[in-house]
């Protein structure tokens, strides 16, 4: 009987942990009208010594993927 009560606690300890939200953040220049930008280079000259995203190219590939994606 403790057993479960230890593996049922365990159970709902998880289930509360995984439904944690994810926090985003951004900066921009709030006196920047970006409305009239009308184009976007992504990057791909040298990084910063310790770039993640340079680190493993194939997830670097897939974020430049999403953002073009996402463009209307």
């Amino acid at each position: 009987m403790k057993y479960l009560v230890y593996l049922s606690s365990l159970i709902i300890l998880i289930a509360l942990t995984s439904c944690s939200s994810v926090t985003t953040n951004y900066d921009y220049d709030p006196g920047i009208d970006f409305t009239q930008y009308k184009s976007f280079k992504i990057y791909d000259g040298e990084t910063v010594p310790g770039d993640e995203l340079a680190k493993h190219p194939l997830i670097k590939k897939r974020v430049e993927a999403s953002v073009i994606k996402d463009i209307p």
